[in-house]
């Protein structure tokens, strides 16, 4: 399920529009990192970066690599090097894909660990430091659209931070289309997300919360 029967969309709506990406970069159970290219068009010189850390925020490796990608087809990268991080507790692996022009063209985020159960690490994990800022943005003439952007200022990550619009009298504004939702940032990461919503409505309020990101509404 995606979505409810009120249209609000459920974080499974935004890892199926990851997954079904026609350009995509994953990192496969064993860690290697694919290209996935579903279109009608080879891809030259895309760059395959990938960030590994700990749940506090530790580096652990980085990589690059170049690399070409056939049309309706995939190319293999690196393999992601956690060392024994993974070995029991959780570590963060950021993925991203950059054109020749360096225009970033996919990205992905995973939490992985050689055990499962090493997993419980994550109801460890300390409080991150998120600052938002929300701005206008040009909508369709029947719609109003938002600006927001997260920074994460902190050193630690954050996880499954999402956010939620409400009108004036405090109810949720739905529909509400949010191009992503959900979304990490590693320490010194920054993401804008585009919200759009009836123009109908009036003006609108955000609130943001998050895994280990405390609750508020952002001015």
């Amino acid at each position: 399920q995606i979505y409810s029967s009120d249209y609000d969309t459920h974080a499974s709506y935004y890892g199926t529009k990851k997954g079904a990406e026609p350009i995509h970069v994953q990192m496969n159970p064993d860690r290697r990192v694919l290209m996935v290219n579903t279109t009608r068009r080879a891809l030259a010189g895309v760059t395959v970066r990938v960030r590994a850390v700990t749940v506090d925020g530790r580096a652990i490796s980085a990589a690059e690599q170049v690399l070409d990608v056939p049309t309706n087809g995939t190319a293999t990268a690196m393999t992601v090097d956690v060392g024994q991080a993974a070995a029991h507790a959780p570590v963060f692996v950021r993925l991203e894909a950059v054109d020749a022009a360096g225009a970033r063209i996919a990205d992905n985020f995973y939490w992985h660990a050689d055990d499962p159960a090493a997993l419980r690490g994550l109801g460890t994990m300390p409080a991150a430091s998120v600052t938002a800022r929300v701005a206008d943005a040009a909508g369709a003439q029947d719609e109003r659209a938002l600006d927001v952007t997260l920074s994460n200022d902190g050193t630690t990550p954050a996880l499954q931070v999402k956010l939620t619009l409400f009108d004036r009298s405090g109810a949720q504004i739905l529909p509400a289309y949010f191009d992503d939702n959900y979304v990490a940032l590693l320490p010194g990461e920054t993401r804008r997300i585009t919200v759009r919503y009836p123009a109908r409505l009036g003006s609108a309020s955000v609130r943001m919360r998050g895994w280990n990101v405390a609750e508020r509404s952002l001015p």
